[in-house]
């Protein structure tokens, strides 16, 4: 099973398309986790790339607002590749097929 739950906000939409006219989202989710360290309040942020496609790209592409709150359930794609000598790895959060969701709720989930 491949299979993820994202929370956070989204942000950085950019709708594209591809060589063979498939219409495509990329955007960003991003989670703060606050915590307290020897009294002092931490923020750690994290920021998960993801793409869209289908019905997930329009409705995304049509509704969504930078920083509104989304939940998304997809599947996780790690990319692999090599430059110069260096290897490099991504990893994305794909919508695709009718496993997956999206949900857009209000505007900051930090508030």
């Amino acid at each position: 099973m491949n299979k993820v739950l994202l929370l956070g906000q989204i942000d950085n939409i950019k709708p594209s398309i591809l060589p063979n006219d498939t219409q495509k989202v990329e955007f960003t989710i991003i989670q703060n986790e606050k915590y307290k360290h020897n009294k002092e309040e931490k923020t750690i942020t994290r920021y998960h790339k993801c793409e869209a496609f289908g019905s997930f790209e329009k409705y995304i592409t049509k509704y969504a607002e930078n920083k509104q709150t989304v939940f998304i359930e997809g599947s996780v794609e790690t990319q692999n590749w090599e430059h110069n000598g260096k290897k490099y790895e991504k990893t994305i959060v794909k919508l695709i097929n009718s496993k997956h969701s999206v949900n857009l709720y209000g505007k900051n989930l930090d508030n």
